[in-house]
């Protein structure tokens, strides 16, 4: 994990592992304000989605922590969450790390 899929109705997909759970990473079309979404644990097809709207590759890479995080501390606040993800975006975006949206399922 991640790996990568070629499911039905999905022209390029990522399975990523989270905790003991599995969601299929998806960018997909969000309503206007959201910037991505995780279903919980407890779905049977879980999906971790990430709006194609995003633009800034550095707000790019916090939401996807955000949703990661969200992944592997179910319970965690949603404080803490935003918290955590803006800080280690931070850390990683300064050491240089890039998201390839080439590579985004």
């Amino acid at each position: 994990f991640p790996s990568h899929d070629s499911s039905p109705g999905c022209e390029y997909c990522m399975k990523v592992k989270l905790g003991n759970n599995v969601w299929e990473l998806k960018h997909v079309d969000l309503g206007p304000k959201v910037r991505g979404e995780i279903d919980p644990p407890s779905y049977e097809n879980k999906a971790l989605k990430i709006s194609k709207r995003l633009r800034k590759n550095q707000e790019l890479l916090e939401v996807i922590l955000h949703e990661c995080l969200h992944g592997c501390f179910w319970a965690a606040d949603e404080d803490i969450i935003d918290k955590a993800a803006a800080d280690i975006s931070k850390v990683l975006y300064t050491l240089g790390a890039r998201i390839d949206t080439k590579k985004m399922p």
